[in-house]
């Protein structure tokens, strides 16, 4: 709650700091932002605003995670030309999205301030054995394939000499959700783009970088289940909604998500970064998502009640989701047999293991 609040006060404009901090609570704050993968934002909000209260330690920091972050992504965008020009010499024009989509977008400020893990693009899935010849070509190995199993990627590749991964996608998001944005629909409203260094790509349309925020940050990395507030993607959809502003169809995105039985997450998702970055434009939302996501909805308005809301009735919404939903409930039992079936297997070992059972 305080880090939100804080969070608040300095992405406000002008900056509305309340009270002075110390420096072990700024190191937990910066640590709480760092977790989110929300640093960048923040630090680059604390030098544009000079305030005053700020410790030297924490504007050197700040300067520092900028800089090497600076430094990063312009390995990243080296490592996208690189493979995307290997892509258009053997006829593929890649589709790039999510984080790499933000840097060729130009979503953000500055390129710093965007926290890369890895490269996404998307690649027809009849195309993805010639993509993987033409990046092994240019230097990009495999990874091992127990590493990764991920049911909509086709591979991973990995670029050792900068130490960046590339995930080539068949589908945009996981089979359970992919109702929500086909890969065929993103594809017939792609925007093609070309960089002055010849690399011809493409990156979804922005309805569609906005379907795909939401339903990374919501429902794919499973935050609406347990009433989390991913910031990173949070703060991206503020600054999609800067960036494009009218070219969002916001009645198509909502319809995708209404039609996969998603729009509650939506709408709290969409509510909660305007709560947190854009005060002055607040969507009104349904009655039902300040039922069911009252503790996240309303824990900028009253600490009370997230409490309340949080501690005693989430378990239950959690638990009706999951019976109401059969992909979800095929899921949690498929996980609760997975933890069974590691159970067993550590029993059978220790069990014929007599000297080892006797030491513990």
């Amino acid at each position: 709650m305080r880090n939100l609040d804080l969070i608040r006060q300095i992405f406000s404009t002008p900056p509305a700091r309340e009270d002075s901090l110390s420096e072990a609570q700024w190191a937990k704050f910066l640590e709480f932002s760092e977790s989110h993968l929300f640093a960048g934002p923040v630090a680059a909000s604390i030098l544009a605003e000079e305030l005053t209260d700020v410790p030297e330690l924490v504007y050197r920091f700040c300067t520092s995670i900028l800089e090497l972050n600076g430094i990063r992504n312009r390995q990243i965008m080296s490592v996208i030309e690189d493979a995307g020009l290997a892509l258009n010499e053997s006829g593929i024009t890649p589709v790039f999205f999510k984080g790499a989509a933000a840097l060729l977008c130009d979503i953000y400020a500055e390129p710093s301030h965007r926290f890369l893990s890895d490269i996404d693009l998307l690649i027809p899935d009849m195309l993805g054995d010639q993509a993987i010849e033409a990046l092994e070509n240019a230097g990009f190995v495999r990874t091992d394939p127990n590493d990764f199993v991920v049911p909509h990627c086709i591979e991973v590749m990995v670029c050792k000499r900068r130490g960046v991964a590339i995930d080539l996608h068949r589908e945009i998001l996981i089979p359970e959700l992919q109702l929500i944005l086909p890969c065929t629909d993103m594809l017939a409203n792609i925007e093609k783009r070309r960089l002055p260094s010849g690399l011809r790509f493409a990156v979804p349309s922005p309805t569609h970088q906005v379907v795909i925020n939401v339903a990374h940050g919501q429902l794919q990395d499973r935050s609406y289940l347990w009433n989390f507030q991913p910031l990173k993607y949070l703060y991206e959809l503020h600054r999609l909604e800067k960036r494009y502003q009218d070219a969002i169809k916001w009645e198509e995105v909502t319809s995708r998500f209404a039609t996969a039985g998603h729009r509650a997450p939506l709408e709290q998702h969409r509510y909660q970064a305007a709560r947190l970055f854009d005060t002055d434009n607040l969507p009104d939302v349904s009655f039902r998502v300040r039922l069911k996501y009252g503790c996240t909805v309303l824990m900028t308005e009253n600490e009370a009640i997230f409490w309340v809301y949080g501690r005693l009735f989430s378990p239950f919404v959690w638990l009706r989701d999951v019976l109401s939903d059969r992909v979800r409930l095929r899921r949690t039992l498929r996980e609760i047999r997975r933890f069974s079936w590691w159970r067993e297997r550590v029993r059978r070992f220790f069990s014929s293991q007599p000297h080892a059972m006797k030491s513990r």
